[in-house]
């Protein structure tokens, strides 16, 4: 793991649904990362509770397969936090998923095998 990606779980991905669709699956989650960040930030802020809810595990589930680790667990204890007590994060767990979010990107964005012309991930 290098901090907020464990490699081993892209490549397990591509050895269950083959290397073109892990890779897709990487760009794709990656270029969807800043709308997941926007959706939960605006569920919480403006009080939506079950919004909130889907997006924190969207981000987390999502993140879980590419090995996000980190951010997938911040995300999964916002969704706790919403189902066990009805709260919504407070703008401090906002931030760190945002800066998790901001680590993991820029780390996907280093990784040759997300490229098109990269070597294959698994």
């Amino acid at each position: 793991m290098n901090g907020v990606l464990e490699p081993r779980v892209l490549e397990e991905l591509a050895e269950d649904v083959g290397v073109p669709a892990a890779r897709r699956f990487a760009v794709q989650y990656r270029r969807a990362l800043p709308r997941r960040l926007d959706r939960l930030r605006c569920a919480a802020t403006d009080g939506h509770v079950l919004a909130t809810y889907d997006a924190a595990a969207g981000l987390a589930t999502a993140s879980a397969m590419v090995g996000a680790t980190p951010l997938a667990r911040a995300a999964w204890e916002v969704t706790r936090d919403v189902v066990r007590d009805g709260v919504l994060p407070h703008q401090a767990t906002l931030a760190t998923i945002e800066r998790l979010a901001r680590a993991t990107g820029a780390a996907l964005d280093r990784d040759a095998t997300l490229r098109a012309d990269g070597p294959d991930p698994g």
